[in-house]
């Protein structure tokens, strides 16, 4: 994650505000799988916050990549 994208969470996520995330697979000749976290914007468009290419998605790749989500932005 790069500053814009920390204080783009920080400031837009609220109680009951949305957080999204999706993950994509088959895209590549490689079998990466790309995992993202979103947001909406005040105009109510996706708003890119995070995102973690690895070549599976299980419950260890996805504790490691929200930890350090968290950990870069403080509330989760």
């Amino acid at each position: 994650m790069h500053d814009a994208q920390v204080a783009g969470l920080q400031g837009k996520h609220k109680p009951m505000k949305e957080v999204d995330m999706d993950s994509i697979h088959g895209t590549n000749a490689y079998n990466y799988q790309m995992m993202t976290v979103m947001t909406a914007d005040e105009n109510g468009e996706g708003f890119l916050v995070a995102f973690c290419f690895s070549n599976r998605v299980d419950e260890c790749s996805m504790r490691t990549f929200l930890t350090i989500v968290k950990e870069n932005v403080g509330c989760f």
